[in-house]
Order: C-alpha cells, then sequence, then structure tokens
C-alpha cells in the first residue's frame, strides 16, 4: 500500500499538461506587415467596408469580483499616426518597442460604441480615449497579435475588480490561413500523442495495481511515470485556436476571437517587460448600417 500512494503522489506532483504554445520554424512573409504597414491619407474606413470589431472585456479573477465590459465596438482604420499626433496616444508594444521593424507601426482606431458596465448606480459608460493598433509580427513566428492601446482618464470598479486608469491594452492573436493550418495540423498530431501517452499511463497504473510481483509490479510504476512525464513534456498546442474561433481580419489574415486585457504600470519602455494581466478579451466582427461606418476619427 505504500508503494501504491508514492506512486499515486507523483503522479499528482507531475508538471501540470499545460504547455506554453511553441512556435516552429515557419517563416512569415514580409508582406503580411508591410499590407497593414501603408499609410493612407485619403481612405479612413476600416479594411473591410462594413465590418465592425465587437468587443467584450472581463476583468477580475473570480465571478464575485468581475468586472464585465460589454457592448464596445471598435473599427481599425488604414492611416498611421503621425509624429506630431503620437504624443497624444499612448505608447504601443511594437511601434514604440525595442523591434518596431515587426510592427505595421501605430494607426488609429474609433471607438463606435464604448463599452458598459453595471453596478448598484446602474450602467456605468467607460470611456476609451485616443485609440490606436497596431500588428506585429516576430519574424519566424507563425502567428502575430493585433494590440489595440486606449487611455483612461478615470479608474472603473466593480467590488475587487478595476480597470485602473492610464494605459490599457488588448492583444488578440492573429494568423494566416496556412500558418493556422500548420499550426493545427501540429496541434493534432499532438492530441493523438497524448491521448497515447495517457492511455499508456491507464495501463501501466492498472498493472501495476492487478500485478503480485513487485518487481513487475516496479516496472509498470516505471513505465506510468515514463509516459506521465513524456506527456507533460510534449508541446500540446492549446494557444492554437480551432478555425470557428476566428475570423477573417482581411484577406488571408485570421483573428483570434479571444485574447487578453492588460496595462503597464510605469512609463517607461516596453523592454522592461512590466506588463500587469487584467483579464480576458473577446472580439467578433458585427455588420452594420452604411450610415454608421460614416462616423470616423476627426
Amino acid at each position: 500500500m505504500k508503494l501504491s500512494s508514492s506512486i499515486v503522489t507523483m503522479m499528482m506532483i507531475l508538471p501540470a499538461a499545460i504547455h506554453a504554445f511553441t512556435f516552429n520554424s515557419f517563416n512569415i512573409p514580409s508582406p503580411v506587415i508591410e499590407k497593414f504597414s501603408h499609410d493612407s491619407t485619403t481612405i479612413k474606413k476600416p479594411f473591410d467596408s462594413g465590418t465592425l470589431l465587437n468587443v467584450e472585456l472581463t476583468v477580475g479573477k473570480d465571478d464575485t469580483s468581475r468586472l464585465s465590459l460589454r457592448d464596445g465596438s471598435i473599427q481599425l482604420l488604414s492611416d498611421n499616426i503621425s509624429k506630431n499626433q503620437s504624443k497624444h496616444y499612448i505608447s504601443l508594444p511594437g511601434a514604440n518597442g525595442p523591434n518596431p521593424k515587426s510592427s505595421t507601426g501605430a494607426k488609429h482606431l474609433n471607438v463606435v460604441s464604448p463599452p458598459s458596465f453595471i453596478d448598484m448606480s446602474g450602467k456605468q459608460i467607460v470611456h476609451l480615449e485616443n485609440g490606436s493598433w497596431e500588428i506585429v509580427w516576430r519574424d519566424n513566428a507563425p502567428s502575430g497579435s493585433l494590440i489595440c492601446g486606449f487611455h483612461l482618464n478615470q479608474s472603473y470598479q466593480r467590488n475587487d475588480a478595476m480597470l485602473p486608469e492610464g494605459r490599457l491594452y488588448i492583444s488578440f492573436p492573429v494568423w494566416t490561413m496556412e500558418s493556422l493550418d500548420e499550426q493545427l495540423a501540429l496541434k493534432r498530431n499532438a492530441q493523438k500523442r497524448g491521448s497515447e501517452l495517457l492511455q499508456a499511463k491507464a495501463d501501466a497504473l492498472l498493472q501495476y495495481t492487478t500485478e503480485p510481483n513487485l518487481f513487475k509490479k516496479a516496472l509498470h510504476y516505471r513505465e506510468a511515470l515514463a509516459a506521465a512525464e513524456n506527456y507533460s513534456f510534449m508541446a500540446h498546442y492549446h494557444n492554437v485556436p480551432e478555425k470557428a474561433e476566428t475570423s477573417i481580419l482581411q484577406d488571408d489574415i485570421l483573428l483570434s476571437a479571444k485574447g487578453t486585457v492588460w496595462t503597464k504600470k510605469d512609463g517607461g519602455v516596453f523592454a522592461n517587460h512590466r506588463q500587469v494581466l487584467l483579464g480576458s478579451a473577446t472580439i467578433r466582427p458585427s455588420v452594420i448600417q452604411d450610415e454608421v461606418m460614416e462616423t470616423f476619427h476627426p
């Protein structure tokens, strides 16, 4: 019985089966960034005419103190933020970070409908000011990031959950159709291999519990442990979305529906990596009336 307890204990303390997404050597062509990097002084509509991006934010760690922001919508505009205009906007991690060549550059963003939440006083509007956005795509990475930045002129709070005054960022992974197909193939292979390892662990544990021979019992223990370790150390590609969890941003660029909400406490450069995670975000396209599409930033 002592040996059995030790196996169960060791299995419980094995590394969790949730691993960071491991990048492979897929080469993303530079036109992906160049496509979004051009500066248009006349066309200020979103990339896909008739499409809005609806955004919802969830701030907080548990159900009792969550701050849920709903009914927000934004438009990504194609014109760049000039140097003279940049002083009115918060810095972005790509355009204003240590590797600006990986960024499209900061671009204007139109907040069509500010998000809101409900507290004891009723409906509260969260004013997202001076919106900007960029796409950051590192060399040889299978995915990039759509990053939207805003300034909050006040804090918003519900119970213990709070959006602090100052910088606010929301980020979402972006993919090419080709890179997502490749990563999904790797994910499928990993899922198959993971299932095989979990079954091997279960079989070895069953043999361990029924084996009367102590020597063979120890061998089954080692087999179960090896299968569990191999499972915990393999890449699981949990951060690779299914195609149903993405939408077309433009052409063959796909936007993941799930992202994060975060801030940066200090005013220093992004090389310091002092970001603070606040919660999660979702984004999805929404078709609206043409007359609403004529509402752009000043």
